[in-house]
């Protein structure tokens, strides 16, 4: 009997011992974790806010605006920016016409999309996109174009064959369905329905749980009909 507790006791070492190391580590991260978020918050222009919060909106069109709540230049710029491309949208009785906000904080990493929707004087729903990606490390520097495609060893090149490789998956599921015969058009043709050939030129870029993300708005309705094909979800591309 004195050995199998001996045993026992053996045996539960090692589990202690592992249990103590993942809880110490827990501990740690836990720590790091906040103490690197309370580092970046000292940017906050609002400390009692988030760093993203709806600043104005228009509840019969579905429309709302965001504050950057950061207290640097480039924030004040993208405000002021925001507001006044905004304004009309908030001005719509409705959602046909309508503007929304999304947001992202990976690590020091802080991403804002705008979604503009507006139905045009053809009775075509369309969406346009803005977006702005902020480094909290730096004070909250509006990063680039180029600085964000750096930080995934990419070019513009890169990002426009990746999308259209995207969109060849597309007009492959449409010939699938019937909805285009590739005799009549072909995948060249499809493109050029879309409004463009070069996909990176006007490509939003957002980086979402450290994952880059491309907004690229483009034509759905064409003499096919595609328009109920399309979602707004077509519009996102991940990129990396």
């Amino acid at each position: 009997m004195k050995n199998k507790s001996k045993r026992k006791i053996e045996y539960s070492k090692p589990l202690l011992i592992s249990a103590i190391v993942v809880t110490i580590a827990l501990i740690v991260t836990i720590i790091i974790n906040k103490k690197s978020v309370e580092d970046y918050s000292t940017i906050k222009a609002d400390t009692e806010k988030y760093y993203v919060y709806t600043y104005k909106e228009n509840e019969r069109s579905r429309s709302y605006i965001p504050q950057i709540n950061i207290f640097s230049k480039d924030a004040v710029k993208v405000n002021k920016e925001i507001i006044e491309e905004s304004e009309e949208y908030l001005k719509s009785n409705t959602s046909d016409i309508s503007v929304s906000y999304k947001y992202n904080q990976y690590k020091n990493i802080l991403s804002v999309v705008m979604t503009y929707k507006i139905l045009n004087t053809h009775k075509e729903l369309e969406f346009f996109f803005k977006t702005y990606i902020f480094d909290l490390k730096q004070d909250g520097k509006l990063l680039t174009d180029e600085e964000i495609l750096n930080m995934y060893d990419l070019t513009s090149i890169g990002v426009d064959n990746l999308i259209k490789s995207k969109l060849l998956e597309i007009y492959n599921d449409e010939v699938s369905k019937g909805i285009i015969n590739k005799n009549s058009c072909d995948y060249k043709c499809f493109l050029r329905l879309r409004g463009s050939e070069d996909f990176s030129k006007g490509a939003k870029y957002y980086i979402e749980n450290g994952h880059l993300v491309a907004y690229r708005a483009f034509n759905v309705y064409s003499e096919y009909k595609e328009e109920k094909y399309f979602t707004r979800d077509n519009f996102k591309f991940i990129i990396k």
